[in-house]
This record gives structure tokens, sequence and C-alpha cells, in this order.
């Protein structure tokens, strides 16, 4: 008998331990805030973008991205890719809405909606012919720079995902692409990256 009530106790305390472990694993997967850090344009712009989501419900949410340059060098070297910047954005404040289509709660696949506040610099690259009309050798060209400030509005959508694990860390990729609303900085802009971030 003695050996039975302790049998039960135990058991008892392991079931009550369980569940409550499950509780809080489902309380942290139904949490409303996240806060993400953009890695690859942490990698690819030396760029610090971070992002913070409020969960409304399983189906949707809001939040604000925050980018803002570190390097703002002329020249971008990924990989083995080295390309000239002709728009280099400074910073940018992106408030998003978005709308999830996965089982889970806010997770899964998902559509964006955003605005972009943009500022940067852009820069034209003409190159004038040196040469004086007497001399036959080759063309001698200097290469001439034009640098203009830009700050304008821009709204877009995005397509992504979202997966979130049972600690409450996550992980995120999404691309998408807007059009300017007004002069200056180019005709559209782009967002994407794959971000890392937690759910609390």
């Amino acid at each position: 008998m003695k050996k039975l009530t302790i049998l039960l106790l135990l058991s008892g305390i392991t079931i009550l331990g369980y569940g409550q472990a499950k509780e809080k694993q489902a309380s942290v997967l139904e949490s409303s805030h996240e806060l993400k850090m953009n890695l690859f344009n942490a990698m690819a712009f030396k760029a610090i973008d971070v992002n913070y989501e409020y969960v409304l419900n399983e189906n949707s949410s809001f939040g604000l991205g925050v980018f803002f340059k570190v390097d703002k060098a002329e020249v971008e070297k990924f990989g083995w890719l080295t390309f000239e910047v002709e728009n280099n954005r400074s910073y940018s404040f992106t408030p998003y809405y978005r709308r999830y289509f996965s089982r889970g709660y806010s997770n899964g696949f998902f559509i964006e909606g955003f605005g972009m506040l943009n500022s940067g610099e852009t820069v034209a690259i003409d190159y004038i012919d040196n040469q004086p009309e007497d001399m036959e050798s080759e063309s001698m060209f200097t290469e001439l720079r034009t640098y203009d400030t830009y700050t304008h509005f821009a709204l877009g959508i995005s397509l992504g995902g979202k997966v979130t694990f049972k600690k409450g860390f996550l992980l995120e990729f999404y691309t998408g692409v807007g059009t300017g609303l007004n002069y200056g900085g180019g005709e559209g802009v782009t967002r994407g990256g794959l971000s890392l971030g937690y759910r609390f």
C-alpha cells in the first residue's frame, strides 16, 4: 500500500510537471512580441537592421523595421561579387503589416504590405574625354562623380516565411519591392533578408 501511494504520488508530480512545461511552451509560442536582427544585411551591406513585430492574432501582425548603414562605401563586396553603389541608402524606417496563411500562431508563409521612409545618397558617374584633338593616341578619360542626397517614401509588398521553434527562437526570410511616391532616390526600393529573432 505504501509503495502504491509513493508510485501514484511520483506519477502525479511527473504529469503535473509535464503539463506545466507544455503550458509554458505554448505560452511562449503564442506570445505577442518579437525582436529580430537581419543577418543578411549585416553581412552583405554592413548595416544594422532590427525589426520589432507585434502579433495581433494567429493570422496577422504589424511591425517596424529600422535600417542604419554603418559603412557607407561606394563599392560593395559580397563574396566574389564586387559592384558599385549608385543608390546608397543611409537609413530607413519601415512599418509593415503581415497576413499569415499557414497553420500555427503567426507562423509559416506570409504576405506583407509595407511603407518605407528612406534617405541616402545617389552617385552619378560620367566619363570625360581629355584627349586633345590633334593627338592620335588612345583616348584619356577622367571619371566625374556627382553626388546627391535624397529622402523619399515608398509603398511595397513582400513575400516570406517564418519558422518559430519551441523555445521561442525564430527564423524568417522575406523579399519584396516597392515604388517611390515622390521624386528622388530612384523609382523603387527593395526589402528583404534572413532574420534571426526571439518571441517573448
